[in-house]
């Protein structure tokens, strides 16, 4: 974890990104209210034969203001701007995607018994994403998950999301179609041309 004026600068970078005004305001509109002061700020850097993939980012609690169940919001900075906004569903034992954002729009999830998305808006394409997570699966595969799963659900998420190697994160995860904005990584995709 990062502290100091790295963790300064990281928390000014995330708290000034188009992504967290997009979450802040949708959450904001549920009755959600960040909890800046238990942000988990980190790095990490997986090597793999040929790759590098940095990630660095912040872990943040959004409490109901009627003192329900908290949502937990990831932001990363690297290696590209977009967030994840999950819930943990005790009853199915995973880690759930309820909203995300890329540069500052939405992704656009399947609604809770609607068919599959079949189709998106003008500059969105379809892409296969990380819908919910299951957490035993975690548990075996990144087993430095293990203490920070068993004791506070904010450092769980920023462990699997910032320290899980993907390799071992996509084993766990259930995937879907969702429809996500259009990036400039994505312009050789049909959907994409034309939208930079």
């Amino acid at each position: 974890m990062l502290d100091g004026e790295d963790r300064s600068e990281v928390m000014s970078s995330v708290l000034g990104s188009e992504d967290y005004r997009v979450v802040l305001d949708q959450l904001g509109e549920l009755g959600f209210r960040p909890i800046l002061e238990n942000a988990i700020v980190a790095e990490s850097e997986e090597v793999r034969p040929g790759i590098g993939t940095k990630r660095l980012g912040m872990v943040m609690e959004f409490a109901p203001e009627n003192g329900g169940i908290p949502l937990m919001a990831a932001f990363l900075l690297e290696p590209f701007q977009r967030s994840f906004v999950y819930r943990l569903d005790r009853e199915r034992n995973e880690v759930v995607l309820v909203a995300g954002t890329v540069q500052g729009k939405n992704i656009i999830l399947q609604s809770g018994g609607a068919s599959p998305l079949s189709s998106c808006p003008p500059c969105y394409a379809l892409v296969n994403e990380c819908v919910s997570i299951r957490l035993d699966c975690v548990l075996s595969q990144c087993s430095d998950c293990l203490d920070a799963c068993l004791t506070w659900f904010p450092t769980c998420i920023a462990c699997i999301v910032l320290w899980c190697g993907l390799g071992s994160l996509y084993l766990c995860c259930n995937f879907q179609l969702v429809c996500e904005p259009c990036t400039p990584a994505m312009r050789y995709l049909p959907e994409c041309m034309g939208c930079f």
